[in-house]
């Protein structure tokens, strides 16, 4: 047999309609939650280098590019991968380096350093 619903209310249940609802401590409303590191910029948004130092005209000066230093940060980089391209390292490894990891042909990076030194001298 199908049991009828009813529609109407009863006393009772109108009581308790009526009634304040009282929470208890584990269902007390939540507080805001306290944000650990505010965010100050869009999350897909690309981080904008600052310390880089403008030119007369506005535009962003890189003949940092052209210093020693950064040369032989490029190569270390470049030769770490075993002299090969990110998207041929891609290929043949499917993943970049780790910390200390060296795929170059040289033993270590201390030995291509001294190599690469010797070739390329820094300015005095």
């Amino acid at each position: 047999k199908r049991r009828r619903i009813s529609t109407t209310k009863t006393k009772a249940t109108l009581e308790r309609l009526e009634r304040p609802i009282q929470m208890s401590k584990a269902k007390a409303p939540r507080t805001e939650k306290k944000k650990i590191m505010p965010r100050s910029k869009k999350k897909n948004e690309k981080p904008v280098n600052t310390d880089l130092p403008k030119l007369p005209n506005g535009k962003k000066d890189y003949t940092y590019r052209s210093t020693w230093k950064h040369k032989l940060s490029r190569a270390r980089n470049k030769a770490q991968r075993g002299g090969l391209s990110k998207p041929e390292m891609m290929k043949k490894y499917g993943r970049f380096p780790k910390k200390n990891e060296w795929w170059g042909p040289e033993q270590d990076e201390k030995e291509w350093k001294e190599k690469w030194m010797a070739e390329n001298p820094p300015p005095s």
